[in-house]
């Protein structure tokens, strides 16, 4: 950026090194605003549903007390609110189905 600073003064001989930083500055900040954002867009449309679809567990609470998870087809109970805590029905080592993506 130095560089073009300095062939800009030799051209216009003005010293306008503050208007280039500006715009560098700027220029960085658009990038990362849609760098950000445009992946969580383009995962909507191709179908990813955040969290795997479960309205609680794998890191979001569960508002009823011994649900460990609540996802679509499956729901997970144990004896306390413990995330180490055996499961009450079915196979007690299961892990929760949003752990993992559907392909």
């Amino acid at each position: 950026l130095a560089d073009i600073i300095d062939y800009d003064e030799l051209l216009t001989g003005t010293r306008t090194e503050g208007m280039y930083t500006v715009l560098e500055s700027n220029l960085q900040q658009y990038v990362e605003i849609f760098a950000g954002v445009l992946p969580g867009i383009l995962m909507g449309f191709s179908g990813f549903q955040n969290n795997g679809g479960c309205v609680c567990g794998c890191g979001v609470s569960c508002s009823s007390p011994f649900v460990r998870w609540d996802c679509p087809g499956d729901i997970g109970y144990a004896c306390t609110n413990d995330l180490n805590a055996a499961l009450v029905a079915g196979d007690p080592l299961r892990a929760a189905p949003c752990t993992q993506q559907n392909a």
